[in-house]
């Protein structure tokens, strides 16, 4: 009786024990995302940043300006270093919903070429409904009026401004991807690229089929970017000091080449 009840008691303590180890196995904590780019690749050279990967480096800068910052003397900030910019064209009310035109964004395309500074334009969208983002994209591909770009057009759907009821807020995750996908297919359609604006929170509104199926430009600020997902700019500052321009004005770092890189040495 003494020996079987040993056995009994041993064969307990082994049972428990695997499913002890069972159990740890199953609540291992899953491997934290890791940032799409290489933090230590990321150099600081004044208030401008460079991705320097070996013989492989991404210095080329850019602003992205509006009517905040009034008029701009382009030759001074090609001569600054900024070698593209994208400029707002226009918005829609945050409120009312109305549409309006940049009042600056004609001078600035006219500008920007002039001075040898390459162009994307962006629009700051409210829209709620495919509807709706069909007539922005209509009415940026009015404005242009066929004007070459070297940046594709960006589509930029944000809360608006701490104090302000953005019409945006309540969209869900399928509402905001179905709007942003109906503004990029539009603006597509009338023979332009397309680009995704946000920071984490905007592009987190967005489907990852959407985030795989447009490239992105990604803005997070005081930070090395820890965005886990693809992204072609950067937008790391909004308080840049750049000659010829009278205030405060959003950087940028384009990372096509890193990406490139990236993704011939995956394929």
């Amino acid at each position: 009786m003494v020996a079987i009840a040993l056995v009994c008691i041993l064969a307990f303590l082994v049972a428990g024990f695997a499913f002890r180890a069972c159990t740890q196995e199953e609540v291992e904590e899953p491997l934290t995302p890791q940032p799409f780019y290489n933090h230590a690749l990321f150099i600081r050279n004044g208030q401008f940043y460079e991705y320097i990967d070996g013989d492989l480096i991404v210095n080329k800068t850019g602003v992205d300006v509006s009517d905040h910052q009034e008029w701009i003397d382009w030759e001074a900030v090609r001569a600054s270093g900024v070698k593209f910019a994208y400029i707002r064209i226009g918005y829609r009310g945050s409120t009312e919903g109305e549409l309006y035109a940049d009042t600056y964004y004609e001078y600035n395309l006219q500008a920007t070429k002039d001075a040898g500074v390459e162009r994307g334009v962006y629009f700051f969208s409210q829209a709620i409904t495919v509807e709706e983002a069909r007539e922005e994209a209509e009415f940026v591909l009015q404005l242009l009026n066929k004007t070459e770009l070297e940046y594709p057009v960006a589509f930029d759907s944000e809360m608006a401004a701490e104090g302000i009821q953005s019409r945006v807020a309540g969209l869900t995750q399928e509402e905001s991807s179905a709007v942003a996908q109906a503004f990029c297919e539009t603006i597509q359609a009338g023979g332009y690229d397309v680009i995704l604006y946000g920071n984490g929170h905007d592009l987190g509104r967005y489907s990852s089929d959407l985030l795989e199926r447009y490239p992105v430009w990604y803005a997070e600020y005081g930070a090395l970017p820890a965005y886990t997902q693809k992204y072609v700019l950067w937008q790391y500052a909004s308080q840049g000091q750049i000659n010829g321009i009278g205030s405060p004005v959003d950087l940028n770092l384009d990372l096509g080449p890193a990406l490139e890189a990236r993704e011939s040495s995956t394929s």
